[in-house]
């Protein structure tokens, strides 16, 4: 006899030994540890309660001892002592001995229920409560789209079963209670015949598991040089010790951007010490989910993690610094144990909240070699950020691959292809050895190597004060010694992925238009080959130990920048853009590329359209009339700025004609190019003026901000187009008439005009207005703004997009 999914009718006792993996279509063993219970207590009663019968004061204190409690479901954890309880020989008939007593426990009046726990391993016996699952009366359930709420209602009334609340992450999907936590009538048992009637999409219980955390255990430090680092003298005075920044090309990508405050990264952790001076001021969103209040810091002395992790991917830079520095930052604290229907809704309270970038490092336990499937409900929540975070854009999420030196595949979590799972590689350029592998594998970033071998660990911010990695808990030795705020301790595919969350951070902050496949496509094709005689590259350029290759935060930015609002990941039409005139006596002239996909460009410049056709006009093309960037190499960095000595030589004409080559490589494979020999009349165009005018709008510059903005946001970023210009400065005003220095100039003050210049000329873009100038500003209706350009910092060849006039 078989249901309408198929399966073959059972007896409820034979349903409590699995559950059912919607994703897969299969059963999950589940085989109980006899030897541990879990009992929840009405409020204010205990086992010292008066009420409990002789059984149960017997069970409770005489024959169990309490090994622990899960304080945000109220469980007390008790162990069987095989000694004093009288227990079968035969195990199936101990386990039914123990499910008798623990069953007839939950109905004593002092006590809400209790249940017999489940080992997370089926195939590993344990009494470890790292090793265990605990059950409560809850399940979670999708019924079909087509199951309306009186049908629902109708089947949960057959068994007895109420809603407690919406999912809000899936359609028809609900927290469902059970009449009893064990037994026919527990949510083990209802959940299969839930799950067994057709009726649902997915239906488990709502099992409660300890976090496990991927920071390795190898604390055997290297000897480490911070000379091989550069850095300016007004960076962090800790970033020559964060080696991992520069091995990632993240010190080069912030010539770029530094990261936006309207990016907001989540880490969704053991807690962040929200209020170290490293995260001051980034913070929009917390929350606990064990309280359940508004609060994302540790909690306990052990929640060191989570603060390590935020340093990596978004510290500001106060003294150490994240990929992502000009980010901000939504803290949310994983407690030490969680539900699975509380733990898909932190991905959709992350989503709610605004996350542009989600990193998560933790899952099943490492180095058990056991298969840990992700449950049908987080998945959902996952799908959820993917497919509705961001407006329909996605939210990218980097999950640890594992530090348990086994294949990521038995990790559900990690392995999930809507997720980005993030292997460890050393300073040396190789796999770190703890680092899981596998097909799933999607990229890997620098992190901690083996101590024995002299590689590096990570270097970044700590819980302030005694707390946290800072001194050592073990050793009393601090590293570094006289500042406990910070440690160089870090490490394990926990440290690798919010740094490739961090850098996802800064592509987002240039271009905010990215979908999450456009990400992927942009870290895929821009990572770098890592390792390539052990790395065994296949012929799509994936690892199993690096996956695509070890983060490139460089050439990822830029390739985000230069990709303007098209779509990645397939093959499109190049373009290039230059300024609409330029003056003879400025710099060269700067072109915006987009490659349309392909990995290297060429940029021709003529003095003349005509000459683009190599067939009638080739031959009149020499260094007076004509430059191709290809004769020198083929290009992947962009903006492209033509060399000086060509715009000298070219800079005499009236007009500076320009075309874009690209290609996948530099044997020119699917070519493609802008405008066509045979329309070389087509091509774009620089009008070159003999001088310019400062006392006129300028020519080729150009500033863009939002045309609105919430008071509640995050400052305003400006899009800068120099013109061509080493330097600038922004000025913003309540009115537009304070821009008038001769007329209103006596009227400025800090609370109506802010001017850039004040504090130094500028030479990064976008243009990010200071956080305390917001706050002076942001309550006037309207914010006027202008652009000056300079060659220097003594403002020579000055230019300005709106005269004062």
């Amino acid at each position: 006899m078989t249901n309408g999914n198929g399966n073959r009718s059972e007896s409820n006792g034979e349903r409590s030994n699995y559950y059912y993996d919607a994703a897969s279509k299969r059963r999950i063993p589940l085989v109980r540890e006899p030897r541990v219970f879990a009992v929840r207590y009405r409020s204010g009663r205990s086992s010292r309660d008066s009420n409990l019968s002789t059984h149960a004061l017997r069970l409770l204190r005489e024959e169990s001892k309490n090994i622990g409690f899960i304080p945000n479901y109220g469980l007390q954890l008790y162990q069987t002592n095989p000694e004093a309880i009288s227990l079968r020989t035969d195990p199936e008939e101990q386990l039914q001995d123990v499910i008798t007593r623990v069953k007839k426990l939950s109905t004593e009046e002092p006590v809400d229920y209790a249940a017999v726990a489940y080992l997370r391993n089926p195939e590993k016996r344990s009494t470890l409560v790292d090793d265990l699952m605990f059950v409560t009366r809850e399940f979670i359930v999708q019924f079909e789209p087509r199951m309306a709420m009186e049908e629902i209602e109708a089947f949960n009334a057959k068994y007895g079963v109420r809603i407690i609340k919406e999912l809000g992450y899936v359609e028809n999907g609900y927290l469902l209670e059970a009449p009893e936590a064990e037994g026919e009538n527990g949510p083990v048992v209802l959940s299969n015949i839930y799950y067994e009637s057709g009726k649902v999409i997915f239906s488990h219980p709502d099992f409660i598991r300890r976090r496990h955390l991927r920071e390795t255990g190898e604390r055997v430090r290297g000897s480490f040089n911070p000379a091989v680092v550069s850095a300016r003298a007004e960076q962090p005075v800790y970033l020559l010790q964060q080696w991992h920044l520069k091995t990632a090309k993240v010190l080069d990508a912030w010539g770029i951007t530094r990261g936006s405050g309207s990016i907001k990264v989540a880490i969704l952790d053991d807690g962040i010490d929200t209020g170290h001076q490293e995260f001051s001021g980034k913070i929009v969103a917390q929350h606990d989910f064990a309280s359940g209040g508004d609060d994302g810091s540790p909690n306990t002395n052990d929640d060191n993690h989570g603060t390590a992790c935020a340093g990596v991917a978004v510290a500001k830079g106060v003294r150490a610094s994240g990929a992502a520095p000009g980010c901000s930052l939504i803290a949310v604290r994983y407690p030490d144990f969680l539900g699975l229907e509380e733990e898909a809704q932190m991905f959709r309270w992350a989503k709610d909240q605004g996350s542009d970038v989600i990193s998560c490092s933790w899952g099943p336990k490492d180095g058990t070699g056991a298969v840990d499937p992700l449950p049908d409900n987080v998945r959902a929540a996952v799908h959820y950020c993917v497919t509705q975070g961001r407006n329909g854009l996605g939210i990218p999420i980097f999950w640890a691959a594992g530090n348990g030196n086994e294949s990521v595949s038995n990790d559900g979590y990690a392995s999930n292809p809507e997720v980005m799972a993030v292997a460890a590689s050393s300073n040396n350029e190789r796999r770190s050895p703890y680092s899981d592998f596998g097909p799933e594998v999607f990229i890997c970033a620098p992190s901690s190597g083996s101590g024995s071998l002299g590689e590096w660990r990570i270097f970044t911010v700590d819980r302030r004060g005694s707390n946290g990695y800072n001194p050592d808990p073990d050793t009393g030795i601090s590293h570094p010694a006289n500042d406990h705020d910070y440690t160089d301790d870090f490490g394990g595919t926990s440290s690798a992925t919010p740094l490739a969350a961090g850098i996802t951070g800064l592509l987002l902050s240039i271009n905010p238009n990215l979908r999450v496949e456009d990400v992927k496509q942009i870290l895929r094709d821009t990572a770098d080959k890592i390792d390539p005689s052990n790395g065994n590259y296949d012929v799509n350029g994936h690892s199993n130990l690096y996956g695509y290759g070890r983060i490139n935060a460089l050439k990822a930015v830029e390739r985000a920048r230069d990709s303007g609002q098209g779509t990645i990941g397939t093959v499109g039409r190049p373009t290039i853009n230059g300024p609409d005139s330029i003056s003879r006596n400025n710099q060269p002239p700067a072109f915006q590329i987009n490659t349309g996909g392909r990995s290297f460009y060429a940029v021709e410049v003529a003095t003349r359209a005509e000459l683009f056709n190599t067939g009638s006009h080739g031959s009149e093309r020499n260094s007076s009339n004509f430059y191709a960037s290809w004769t020198v190499r083929l290009e992947n960095v962009t903006p492209y700025n033509l060399p000086a000595d060509v715009w000298d030589r070219l800079k005499q004409a009236d007009n500076l004609f320009y075309r874009l080559h690209v290609a996948n490589d530099v044997n020119w494979s699917n070519h493609d190019v802008t405008v066509t020999d045979n329309q070389a009349d087509t091509a774009p165009s620089v009008q070159i003026l003999a001088v310019s005018s400062p006392s006129s709008p300028a020519t080729g510059l150009s500033i863009k901000g939002p045309d609105s903005i919430s008071r509640s946001s995050q400052p305003p970023v400006f899009q800068i187009n120099t013109g061509g210009r080493s330097f600038y400065a922004v000025e913003v005003a309540t009115r537009a008439e304070l821009f008038n220095t001769g007329s209103h100039g006596s009227e400025r003050n800090s609370s109506n005009f802010y001017a850039s210049w004040t504090a130094g000329l500028e030479n990064v873009t976008p243009y990010n207005l200071p956080a305390d100038v917001w706050d002076r500003l942001k309550q006037a209706d309207n914010l006027f703004y202008r652009l000056h350009v300079a060659n220097d910092v003594n403002w020579s060849n000055h230019d300005v997009t709106v005269a004062d006039s």
